[in-house]
């Protein structure tokens, strides 16, 4: 098999779990609160993206044809055409925090569920590291990351409480 029809396939698989998991509807009245995908303006970012931008949340209707959307992850508020603006027909078992991590996806973020494991000296935090598990993944894809990358995380107000002798404040 080439590296081609490889990525193809891949690519492929995804696209049907993705659908699996949500689906796309016709629409052309959407309200303040709906879920929705955008499409690219011209085309999207990078061959292994997905068609759709989001899911997004309807911000404002405008008028009968714009509508500003806000983005999940960032908050920032797009102002877009409807013929752009697709709804998602979401099965109730999809939570807010699974909207998140596939929203965070197009911004290559990841969303934490908990520290597991630290090294390094605590006297040292800027040289710590801290074993991260993510959501939705494996222990297997556990990552290792930096003081600086996690100290803001609520993960790491949980971890420290769980080993009061790192001191981490």
């Amino acid at each position: 098999m080439s590296l081609i029809q490889a990525t193809q396939a891949y690519i492929k698989d995804k696209i049907e779990k993705r659908d699996a998991k949500v689906s796309i509807i016709d629409k052309r009245n959407f309200d303040v609160g709906d879920y929705v995908l955008l499409s690219y303006p011209s085309r999207p970012p990078s061959k292994l993206a997905g068609l759709y931008r989001g899911p997004l949340i309807v911000h404002r209707k405008l008028r009968e044809d714009i509508y500003e959307v806000m983005d999940l992850i960032t908050d920032r508020i797009y102002q877009v055409h409807i013929s752009r603006i697709h709804a998602l027909n979401l099965p109730s078992t999809v939570d807010r925090d699974e909207l998140l991590r596939i929203a965070g996806i197009d911004h290559n973020e990841y969303v934490v569920e908990a520290i597991v494991n630290h090294r390094g000296n605590p006297r040292k935090r800027r040289d710590m590291e801290f074993l991260v598990r993510w959501k939705g993944y494996e222990p297997g894809d556990d990552t290792w990351e930096s003081y600086a990358t996690v100290k803001d995380l609520a993960a790491l107000d949980e971890y420290s409480a769980a080993h009061p002798e790192l001191n981490l404040g």
